[in-house]
C-alpha cells in the first residue's frame, strides 16, 4: 500500500516539473517589449473604379462646352436692290387709260398675292381700324409706327421696289392724309386738283428728312426762289437717287411746301439726313410736306404713288389694284371698300386720269389706279361698285409686300350677281 502511494506522488511530481519547464520556455522565447495595442483586421481589396462612357458623355454635355447652340448665319449687309445703268435720255413710256398697255400687266383677276415666302394670313379681328379715316390730328397722334428698313424687296417675282424710307420720323405723323391721295381729287363736294403725290401733316419746324442716299437736283434759294415756274410748291427740295436705276431711268425724290431748306443744289446726302423744315409754303392750307416719287425725268407729269416706294409699318404690307371696265380701260374715281368681319374698315376712290391737268401713272409693275396702304396682315375682302354690280374679290395681305387685285364686271353670259371667290 505505502509503494503505491509513492508511486502516485512520483508522478504527480514528474508532472509538476514538466509543466514548469514548458511554462519557463515559453516565457523565455516570448517577446518581452511594450506592446503597440494596434490590431489588423483582415480587408478586403478596394475594387478599381471602371469609368462609364454614357456618364462621361452626359457630364460633359451638360457641364462642358463641347456641344455648341446650333446658329443660323445670319447676313451682316443690307439687301441692296439691282440697279441698272440708266439712260437719262430715256422717258417714261406713256399709258395708255384705255387699256392698250394693260395686256403686259400681271393678272390679278383672282386676287392673287404675287409673293412666294411663306406666310401665315392671319384674320384681322372684327373691329380692327385699319387707317384713321379722317384728318389727323398732330396733338392726338403725334408718333407712327415703326417701318421696315431699306431697301426692302421680300417677294420673289421682284415687283415690290419698297426704296425709300419715310420723309418724317416715327417720332412724328409720318403716313399721308387718307382723304387726299395719290391720283384722287378729294371730296367730291369740293374737288380739290389731282394729287401727284402724298400730304404728311406736321407743326411747322418738323425736320425733313432724306429718304434715301442721293444727289441734291434742286434746292429753293436766292438764285432759283420758284421751282419748275410754280409758285404753289412753294420752297422745294429735289434728291436724283443716282444709285437707283428703275429700268435704266432715274427716280427722284420731291419735298414741297418747306419752311426752310437746309441743302444746296450739288449736295451728297444720306438716308435720314436732315434736308429741310417743314411749312406752309405755296398753296396750301396748313403746314405738311408734299413728298412725290419721279421716275425717268424731274417733270410734273412723271410722278408714281409714293407709298409703292415707301416702306409699310411693321406687320403690315400694301393693297395695290385696279378698277376695269369690260373692254380693259381704268374706270375713274370709284369708291373702293377694304373689308374685314363685315366692317367696313377703309375707302378710297381710284385714280382720275382723265380730268383737267392730270399728270399721275401707275405703277410700272402693278399697273394699279388705287392703292391701299400699311393693311394689317390678314385677309379682306376688297369690293367696288360698276353699272350698279357689286363686284369683291379676296385677298391676303402679307407683312412687307404688296398685294394686287382686280376688280371688273363679269363677262356677257355669266352670272351678273358678283359674289366672292370661295377662301382657299
Amino acid at each position: 500500500m505505502r509503494r503505491s502511494g509513492n508511486s502516485a506522488l512520483t508522478m504527480i511530481f514528474f508532472l509538476t516539473l514538466v509543466s514548469f519547464g514548458f511554462g519557463l520556455m515559453v516565457w523565455i522565447n516570448t517577446d518581452q517589449s511594450t506592446p503597440t495595442g494596434r490590431v489588423i483586421i483582415p480587408t478586403n481589396p478596394l475594387p478599381t473604379e471602371v469609368a462609364n462612357a454614357w456618364q462621361d458623355v452626359l457630364r460633359s454635355g451638360i457641364t462642358g462646352n463641347n456641344t455648341p447652340i446650333p446658329t443660323v448665319e445670319i447676313p451682316d449687309q443690307q439687301y441692296i436692290p439691282p440697279t441698272i445703268a440708266r439712260d437719262l435720255n430715256v422717258s417714261p413710256t406713256p399709258f395708255d387709260v384705255n387699256g392698250a398697255n394693260l395686256v403686259q400687266a400681271p393678272n390679278f383677276a383672282e386676287g392673287v398675292t404675287p409673293t412666294l415666302p411663306p406666310s401665315t394670313p392671319t384674320l384681322i379681328p372684327f373691329g380692327t381700324e385699319v387707317r384713321v379715316l379722317d384728318v389727323p390730328t398732330v396733338a392726338v397722334r403725334a408718333t407712327s409706327l415703326p417701318s421696315y428698313d431699306v431697301p426692302l424687296s421680300l417677294d420673289m417675282l421682284g415687283w415690290d421696289h419698297y426704296w425709300f424710307a419715310r420723309p418724317v420720323s416715327a417720332d412724328a405723323v409720318n403716313f399721308g392724309l387718307p382723304y387726299y391721295e395719290y391720283g384722287t381729287d378729294g371730296s367730291a363736294d369740293a374737288p380739290l386738283r389731282i394729287h401727284t403725290g402724298i400730304d404728311i401733316p406736321n407743326p411747322k419746324g418738323t425736320t425733313i428728312r432724306a429718304a434715301a442716299d442721293g444727289i441734291v437736283d434742286f434746292a429753293t434759294d436766292a438764285e432759283n426762289p420758284v421751282f419748275q415756274n410754280s409758285i404753289s410748291y412753294g420752297k422745294v427740295v429735289v434728291i436724283d437717287h443716282v444709285q437707283y436705276g428703275f429700268n435704266g431711268q432715274a427716280v427722284y425724290t420731291l419735298y414741297a411746301h418747306l419752311e426752310a431748306v437746309l441743302v444746296s443744289k450739288g449736295d451728297v446726302v444720306r438716308k435720314g439726313d436732315p434736308i429741310a423744315l417743314m411749312g406752309d409754303t405755296g398753296h396750301t392750307t396748313g403746314p405738311h410736306v408734299h413728298f412725290e416719287i419721279r421716275m425717268g425725268e424731274n417733270s410734273y407729269g412723271a410722278t408714281y404713288n409714293p407709298v409703292l416706294w415707301l416702306a409699310p409699318y411693321v406687320g403690315r404690307g400694301t393693297i395695290a389694284g385696279r378698277v376695269i371696265g369690260e373692254r380693259g380701260e381704268f374706270i375713274d374715281d370709284v369708291t373702293v371698300t377694304l373689308m374685314s368681319g363685315g366692317l367696313v374698315l377703309d375707302t378710297t376712290t381710284s385714280y382720275v386720269f382723265r380730268g383737267s391737268g392730270s399728270e399721275v401713272n401707275p405703277d410700272p409693275n402693278w399697273r394699279e389706279n388705287f392703292v391701299f396702304p400699311d393693311v394689317p396682315e390678314g385677309r379682306y375682302e376688297v369690293s367696288t361698285v360698276i353699272n350698279g354690280e357689286r363686284i369683291a374679290r379676296v385677298v391676303d395681305v402679307r407683312a412687307g409686300m404688296t398685294t394686287g387685285v382686280e376688280l371688273t364686271p363679269r363677262t356677257v353670259g355669266e352670272v351678273q350677281q358678283a359674289t366672292p371667290i370661295p377662301l382657299p
